[in-house]
């Protein structure tokens, strides 16, 4: 098996379904060229499947199923500040 780490960009909205292979660990997330993004290492051979990526602002409501928490972004020079959490796989 071979796994190699692979970049996934994100919309910041507050549930989204990210398509990634199977059995996918998502390791951070982060900005690059003012993009919200997240890295994961993944099996390049197993087939797709989605996770789901929670984005939480600060101050914002939780329902409890947002999962493992991967990192917070910052945004427009801090004035936007968003916590990201990894669901499961669907």
């Amino acid at each position: 098996m071979n796994k190699v780490v692979w970049k996934f960009s994100l919309l910041a909205q507050g549930e989204q379904a990210v398509k990634m292979p199977k059995g996918a660990e998502v390791l951070s997330a982060g900005i690059q060229r003012e993009e919200a993004v997240i890295w994961a290492l993944v099996d390049e051979k197993s087939p797709d499947t989605c996770h789901t990526i929670y984005i939480r602002g600060t101050g914002h409501a939780f329902t409890g199923k947002e999962g493992r928490f991967i990192g917070t972004l910052t945004l427009m020079g801090g004035t936007l500040v968003y916590h990201v959490f990894d669901g499961k796989e669907s």
